[in-house]
């Protein structure tokens, strides 16, 4: 079988509070693929100083972090989408199996943001491990 497209939902508003190292969602996949990119939105951006809520899409089983710039929702533009990510190609496939998860690492001080939602675009590589 031939690779093919694939959204996958890792978070789906997780409610709050969203807090730095917290683990939001634990996903374990059925099949190997390659992270090709992400969307996100936030409900709330929270409050106080550095307003932004990071996150990072973290291989569990191979102990990997995807993202080699995390992802932010930015309270200043307010357009309440994930922006500013880069996925690190070297480590963006995973196995069948394998658990990904997202870790939040940073909040705003007010440590008040909360409601979002990640989708993982990918490639499906069914005729790998």
């Amino acid at each position: 079988m031939e690779a093919f497209p694939v959204v996958m939902n890792l978070a789906d508003f997780i409610t709050t509070p969203i807090v730095v190292g917290a683990t939001k969602a634990l996903v374990k996949t059925e099949w190997a693929g390659e992270l090709d990119t992400l969307a996100g939105s936030i409900d709330n951006f929270g409050t106080g100083a550095a307003t932004k809520t990071g996150i990072q899409i973290r291989n569990v089983t191979q102990t990997l972090d995807m993202l080699s710039v995390t992802g932010k929702f930015e309270v200043d533009n307010a357009t309440g989408q994930l922006e500013g990510f880069t996925v690190n190609r070297a480590v963006a496939k995973w196995n069948k199996g394998d658990v990904l998860r997202v870790d939040i690492s940073e909040v705003p001080s007010g440590a008040d943001s909360a409601f979002f939602d990640i989708k993982l675009h990918a490639i499906a590589l069914p005729d790998q491990v």
